[in-house]
């Protein structure tokens, strides 16, 4: 027994060093490619167009970027074939600041949510980080850091270039800091195009379908926001998938909304909801009165990114989710009307 626990720990030890050495390999690899960033300072990404010595008076000469009400402002119209490795923004993360991202010159965009939305944090809830209380989600696809920092790192890639844009809906004037990385390279004839979309719902015992495309493609995540209509568990509702020309019945069927954010039980321990924010699921901002069973309006947020296990669909691909809770009074399901906002995350073989 003992030679073989032995003999178990010797080759997690060799697995981990191999890992670590296949991922360091991978780090100092040199190859063919470029840098290339845009920000409000650089606002064309151009090599070498970034503001001008603080010598010569470039102390921030322009951090960021102000939209007028109901103006679109354009933050980026880049060409050149490669990847956008990671995004960043600040300032003022409101739903009313819409978000659109088009591929290679397409007329439809990609990208199309409510800027919050799209780093998974759809309901405005308090992330001021002076009280110590903001919801703190720290993932492999998406960070939220104080005070209003979010960052994204889905690998986007592009052959001839993208466009970005945001459209100011609110009756004020709007602040906005950006930064786009990304690499000049070639790209993988193979390569799908990132896709998000936004969604909301109140259908009382209707599913709700969070995503219904056509094509080749690898669903990647699903961010969730869900302000409850009633007291009680809301977490029963099952997520599923419906691929490749599946009709009434789905090929991949999870069991609950919790289990499906790779939680159990609701998440709570001795009666009260628990926050977790992992590499690939969870339960990030939970704003309710602790302590209870829940009232109506309560807020919840939660994610799961299939980086590490995607749902592949050669054809079409639609996705439902349900509005179902648990009653501990008559130990049985019953329909609800909570309000779920949803933002999906994936690839598609086209713009």
């Amino acid at each position: 027994m003992i030679t073989e626990k032995i003999m178990l720990f010797i080759c997690l030890i060799f697995a981990a060093l191999l890992a670590g050495r296949l991922y360091a390999a991978d780090m100092f690899v040199l190859e063919e490619a470029s840098s290339f960033a845009l920000s409000a300072e650089n606002p064309n990404g151009a090599k070498g167009g970034g503001a001008v010595p603080e010598t010569k008076g470039g102390l921030k000469p322009s951090p960021a970027v102000k939209v007028a009400p109901g103006e679109t402002a354009v933050i980026a119209d880049f060409k050149g074939q490669g990847t956008i490795n990671s995004i960043w923004v600040g300032g003022e993360v409101v739903p009313e600041f819409i978000l659109r991202i088009y591929w290679d010159g397409a007329e439809e965009p990609a990208v199309y949510c409510p800027l919050p939305a799209f780093f998974a944090h759809a309901v405005p809830t308090d992330i001021n980080h002076f009280d110590r209380k903001f919801p703190v989600l720290n993932s492999s696809m998406i960070l939220i850091s104080p005070n209003h920092g979010m960052n994204c790192y889905w690998k986007m890639p592009f052959r001839k270039g993208f466009r970005i844009t945001l459209t100011n809906e609110s009756d004020r004037p709007l602040t906005h800091f950006y930064m786009i990385n990304g690499t000049l390279t070639d790209i993988p004839k193979n390569s799908g195009y990132f896709h998000a979309g936004y969604r909301e719902a109140e259908n009382k015992g209707k599913p709700f379908v969070i995503i219904d495309e056509k094509g080749k493609g690898k669903y990647m995540g699903t961010a969730l926001a869900i302000r409850t209509d009633s007291p009680g568990c809301w977490c029963e509702g099952e997520a599923r998938f419906f691929i490749d020309g599946d009709t009434d019945r789905p090929t991949i069927n999870f069991t609950g909304l919790e289990d499906y954010l790779c939680g159990s039980f609701a998440w709570t321990v001795n009666g009260d909801y628990h926050t977790v924010s992992g590499f690939h699921a969870g339960l990030y901002c939970v704003t309710r009165a602790p302590g209870t069973h829940g009232y109506r309006g309560d807020v919840f947020m939660g994610y799961r990114w299939h980086d590490a296990d995607p749902i592949y669909f050669a054809k079409d691909i639609r996705a439902t989710l349900f509005s179902l809770g648990w009653n501990r009074d008559t130990t049985g399901f019953e329909t609800r009307a909570d309000k779920m906002c949803v933002t999906t995350y994936y690839y598609l073989d086209k713009p």
